[in-house]
This record gives C-alpha cells, structure tokens and sequence, in this order.
C-alpha cells in the first residue's frame, strides 16, 4: 500500500529508522510522526526535527485536542517535564518549559529552533528556514512561499540570510 500526499505516517524509532522514515515522508508529502525514546542520539533527533515530524504530548492536566505551530527543541522537553513533575529546570541547558504553551497561555515558544548535524547547521523561523553546509553551500527557504523547500532563494535574499547565519552562529556559540 502507498499511501497518498497528505497521509499521516507514525513510526517508532531509536534513531536511524525514524530519521530515515521523516526524510522520505517529507520527500513524498506525508504528515510524519516519530516516537522515540532517550536512546536517539541528539543528533538523530535533531535530523528527524528537520524533516518536519511532529511531537505529541499527552498527560495528567494537560487539555487534549489541541495542537500548536510553536518552534521548540528537543532540549525543551526537559525543562516542560521538570515543570511539569514540579521539579526545579536541569541548570546549565538552553531548555525552557513547554508548560506555557500546553496550558494555551502562550501561542509562542522560541523565535527560533536550531539543529546541528555532522554536515550541517540549520536555524527555522516561522517563515524562513536556513541552512548552512560544511561545504560553505548556503541554503534558505521561504516556508511560506515554498513548504516543501523546492527553491533556494539565499542568493535571491543575501541581507536575510546573512540575518539568519548571524543568529545561528549566536545560537550555536
């Protein structure tokens, strides 16, 4: 069976499966939904963040039927479970609680999410996705324009991209 665009695809991974599954159904235009446990590498779920899948929290006062476009990082997840347990945020990580925005009293998060791979280092806006390659290739995506990042417009929109390379580099030091 192959599903249609626009299909939901759900897998549970430690890693390589769940990067795998993301990429192609970002690729094919399906929803992505990927399950994983402490045993994925940061690295791993920061690749599989970049390909779109999504995140699902359900718990003890937590309202269901809701869903939020917020930017978020996995590192989050730590400081949104400690608050959540009513326990004092891990010190010395860029974590900050999911809590505000699972209560609806926030529908923002982080103005900006950030992921680093083996060959690359990607910082997403709400509208803007930029990508720098090791190979010093610049990539930058209109996510509005073009969701499916089909056409670069980095040379298209220097000042931007330059922009967005300035905040990765802060956000990466």
């Amino acid at each position: 069976i192959v599903p249609h665009s626009g299909a939901t695809l759900v897998a549970a991974s430690s890693g390589n499966t769940g990067a795998s599954v993301a990429m192609l159904g970002a690729q094919r235009g399906y929803r992505v939904v990927i399950i994983t446990d402490a045993k994925c590498s940061r690295e791993k779920c920061d690749g599989i963040r970049l390909y779109g899948a999504e995140l699902i929290i359900a718990g003890p006062g937590i309202r269901g039927g809701r869903s939020s476009d917020a930017l978020c990082e996995l590192i989050d997840l730590n400081a949104t479970i400690c608050d959540l347990a009513g326990l004092p945020p891990q010190e010395g990580i860029d974590a900050r609680s999911l809590k505000p925005v699972l209560d609806g009293g926030a529908d923002t998060h982080r103005e900006d999410a950030v992921a680093a791979l083996d060959n690359f280092r990607c910082l997403r806006t709400a509208t803007h996705k930029y990508i720098h390659n090791h190979n010093d290739r610049h990539e930058l995506y209109d996510l509005e324009a073009d969701p499916d990042e089909l056409h670069n417009i980095a040379a298209e929109q220097p000042e931007l991209a330059t922009d967005l390379a300035r905040r990765l580099r802060r956000r990466l030091t």
